[in-house]
């Protein structure tokens, strides 16, 4: 057994090492900054930082290697062309094995209704686009981002016949163009931002703000909406006026072009779904304002961003809201709602009324219904308060009910209620209860319950039920009941239950003995079915669901939007003659596969040729090829009641298929080896060989072919 996996493992080894130099889609850019549009028009300020820009997002998550892109600040029209023959001859070295090639085509700089306006020099769209139409790519996608002028935002040379490369004459399959303004307009950069309006919503969108679908994939369609909307808000107030993005496209085949993918190992920020407004992003590195959207409560988002410090301004009505956020390479930052501080206000005097001075009361009896004993002002303290009933404007002490005791603004203290506590505003100190206790924003300290404790708001330190506990926005610290949590969104620290565990996002560590139900987890889901929106860490159980995964699931079912989930059957004719049906689940690198099959004979005759099995396994992409290498055991009825529990009926396994992606058709080989002490199992027929010679290990082939979908 330690031989036939030394020899699986040099063979899967082998196989990565070939699929690293071959890729699905291979992806080229030319990226073009020209601030010199020649004597007679102003020099642009950050036509050079748009296209730098430009390139290292695409290089990030575009899917344009380093070696693959060309960045050309203020050339020549001779050193562009020169430029897109290179490209070109690296198109034309391309491995076959690779699917589709792709160019981009980036300029930032001054232009006009005949062409690009380089220093003294004009580069005619007729020349520009007979190159690219000629450099070999199946799909051409061309950005122009051509502007005008003004005191905060500078022309980019004059008025524009026609957006870029837009003519209903010229052949337009395989192509994708995207303008910056309509024909009849002016383009815009500004000193606020530090670039282009156009570039600036552009590069915000491809970095994750254009993600309408939470796919973490940005496709063309996506960004040019995103910059349709954001361009046109940012400039309806500019001297330039409003700037209507255009583009065209003209591609064949199905589904929309994707421009990134922030699946892409790389730093990213996680917006928490609880926080919505307008932001704005600013990196310390060169104080460059990096993106701005806005965002509504709704499901996590993700930017994808450079390793650096940023800060984070939301602005919401006439809140202003700041966090300091560092990322580090590759890492990722969840933000959340404490992360924020609020900018602090001016320090002023009064001119007229003092504050009051809050009047302590000692000991405060309730005799009715919403109402205290001694009266209390809005200002007033108590430091000990039992019921039947109060109201407790501000609450210092202990509260003892049956029924009830209610607290407004501050509180703090103690609450023990058989019928019920509720305490508004921020709560600190302990809540113990029989039936119930209700704090209101944010609660600070211990709820333990016999049925139940619920935290509106925030919730810091601990929450322990019998049955059982529900944090309302936002848990720090740990939950455990004998039932069962519900804590909001964000949460971090642990969830404990019984049963189960449900949580709007958490950072930390969801177990349940039965269920976890989350939005977005980044860290470890432990129970028996597990389910995550996003899910950025580890699942294991016996069911793992997620939307997306980002990670690893190990369990029996692996499911995910962004993994493998397929059916099929396949058929072993070499020796055997067996049918099989099977399912197949989990994530690429880590796949789980369950099978079962009958002699093809006697399909629908007969249970006596039964056999049935399960594998774990990888799937390797290697250009237009998807392999699959998987192993594990495989057992027969007749092997069970043959031998029945005297012996161990697993026999060794495993397979190596081939599929076109896509495509529902596989073929390949598996093979069976039985070994020193191994029953003797009727699987064992056909031909067969000693493994390397050694007559104790003996390996029985079977050639398959079969489908899936």
């Amino acid at each position: 057994m330690k031989k036939i996996a030394l020899v699986l493992t040099v063979t899967v080894l082998s196989i990565l090492n070939l699929a690293a130099e071959a890729m699905e889609v291979r992806r080229f850019g030319l990226f073009i900054g020209a601030n010199d549009g020649g004597e007679e028009r102003q020099n642009l300020m950050y036509a050079d930082d748009d296209a730098r820009e430009m390139m290292l997002t695409m290089e990030q998550i575009g899917g344009i290697d380093n070696s693959d892109s060309l960045l050309l600040l203020d050339p020549s029209a001779g050193k562009i062309l020169e430029a897109l023959k290179i490209l070109s001859l690296q198109i034309s070295d391309v491995d076959r094995l690779v699917r589709r090639t792709e160019i981009m085509f980036y300029y930032s700089g001054h232009s006009n209704e005949e062409g690009l306006l380089l220093s003294d020099e004009d580069l005619p769209y007729k020349t520009i686009r007979e190159s690219l139409d000629s450099a070999g790519a199946d799909v051409v996608i061309a950005v122009l981002d051509s502007c005008s002028s003004g005191a905060f935002t500078r022309a980019k040379g004059g008025q524009r016949r026609s957006p870029f490369l837009i003519d209903e004459s010229s052949n337009m399959e395989g192509h994708a163009f995207l303008t910056s303004s309509s024909e009849t307009e002016l383009s815009q950069e500004s000193d606020r931002i530090k670039g282009s309006f156009f570039t600036h919503n552009l590069i915000t969108g491809l970095r994750g703000a254009a993600d309408n679908t939470g796919d973490n994939r940005v496709s063309l369609n996506e960004v040019y909406e995103h910059t349709f909307r954001e361009t046109l808000y940012s400039t309806e107030s500019t001297i330039g006026g409003p700037q209507h993005a255009t583009y065209e496209i003209q591609l064949t085949g199905t589904g929309d072009l994707v421009l990134t993918d922030l699946t892409i190992p790389t730093s990213a920020l996680m917006i928490s779904g609880e926080l919505s407004g307008n932001f704005s992003i600013r990196s310390e590195r060169g104080d460059k304002l990096v993106a701005e959207f806005s965002k509504d409560q709704e499901e996590t988002f993700k930017l994808a961003l450079p390793a650096d410090v940023y800060t984070v301004n939301l602005f919401n009505g006439d809140k202003v809201q700041i966090a300091e956020v560092e990322l580090s390479r590759n890492g990722q930052f969840f933000l959340t709602e404490k992360d924020f501080s609020s900018r602090k206000l001016a320090w002023t005097r009064f001119r007229g009324d003092s504050q009051e001075k809050a009047e302590e009361v000692e000991f405060c009896l309730s005799l009715f219904p919403g109402y205290d004993y001694p009266r209390l002002s809005e200002n007033s303290l108590t430091n000990f308060q039992f019921g039947l009933s109060a109201y407790a404007p501000r609450f210092e002490g202990v509260q003892a009910t049956s029924l009830f005791n209610i607290t407004d603004n501050d509180s703090g203290g103690v609450q023990a209620s058989s019928l019920f506590n509720i305490a508004r505003a921020d709560f600190e100190g302990v809540q113990g209860t029989g039936l119930f206790n209700l704090a209101g924003e944010n609660l600070q300290g211990v709820q333990g319950a016999g049925l139940f404790n619920l935290a509106d708001g925030s919730l810091r330190g601990v929450q322990g039920a019998g049955l059982f506990n529900i944090a309302g926005d936002e848990l720090q610290g740990v939950q455990g009941a004998g039932l069962f949590n519900v804590a909001g969104r964000p949460s971090e620290g642990l969830q404990m239950a019984g049963l189960f565990n449900l949580a709007g996002e958490i950072e930390g560590v969801q177990m349940a003995g039965g269920f976890n139900s989350t939005d977005y987890l980044d860290g470890v889901q432990f129970g028996t079915i597990n389910y995550a929106g996003r899910m950025n860490g580890l699942q294991f159980g016996v069911l793992n669901v997620a939307k997306e995964l980002d990670g690893v699931a190990i369990g029996l079912v692996n499911i995910s939007q962004n993994g493998i989930v397929d059916a099929g059957a396949w058929y072993e004719y070499s020796g055997s003659n067996q049918l099989y049906t099977f399912f197949q689940s989990g994530c690429p690198w880590f796949y789980t596969l369950y099978y079962l099959g009958n002699d093809a004979d006697n399909l629908l005759r007969s249970s006596e040729h039964l056999v049935w099995g399960g594998h774990i396994g990888s799937r390797i992409s290697w250009g237009p090829l998807e392999i699959d290498i998987d192993a594990g055991l495989r057992t027969s009825y007749q092997d069970l009641k043959e031998h029945g529990e005297d012996s161990f009926c697993g026999i060794p396994s495993g397979r190596i298929v081939f599929a076109l992606e896509g495509f529902g058709l596989f073929w390949g080989v598996s093979a069976i080896t039985s070994y020193p002490g191994s029953i003797n199992s009727i699987l064992y027929q056909g031909d067969s060989f000693p493994f390397m010679g050694n007559p104790e290990y003996t390996v029985y082939p079977e050639f398959i072919l079969g489908f899936r979908f």
